[in-house]
């Protein structure tokens, strides 16, 4: 995961809060961070989140890397697929979030299955 800047606003509760920046991999991770530079802090807003910018050396990027396409997927097909399986993980006897776990799915979605094609 890369770095990045949050621009944070910090409050105190007395009504005038101040704006700094901190390097952190996540949003989360910011908080934490401004937490812990600011204990006294009541609220922690962030403002802002830019990616640490890595410039790149036009000589270095080899276009032949991005010429290779990958195969088109029958969007359908693989959802039928994917239906057929649900309905044959059902008739085994699987529950509705072992079926979702090992189709990648969420739960929701595989009850909707069942109630339109099962």
């Amino acid at each position: 995961m890369t770095e990045k800047t949050f621009t944070i606003r910090v409050a105190f509760g007395d009504g005038h809060p101040i704006d700094d920046r901190i390097k952190a991999k996540s949003g989360l991770h910011a908080q934490d961070v401004a937490r812990f530079k600011y204990p006294t802090a009541r609220n922690i807003y962030i403002t802002t989140a830019k990616p640490r910018h890595v410039p790149v050396d036009p000589a270095i990027v080899q276009p032949e890397l991005f010429e290779e396409v990958e195969p088109e997927v029958d969007v359908d097909q693989l959802r039928q697929e994917h239906i057929q399986k649900c309905l044959t993980m059902r008739r085994d006897g699987l529950s509705h979030q072992a079926i979702a776990g090992s189709l990648g799915v969420a739960k929701s979605t595989i009850g909707r299955w069942l109630k339109q094609y099962g």
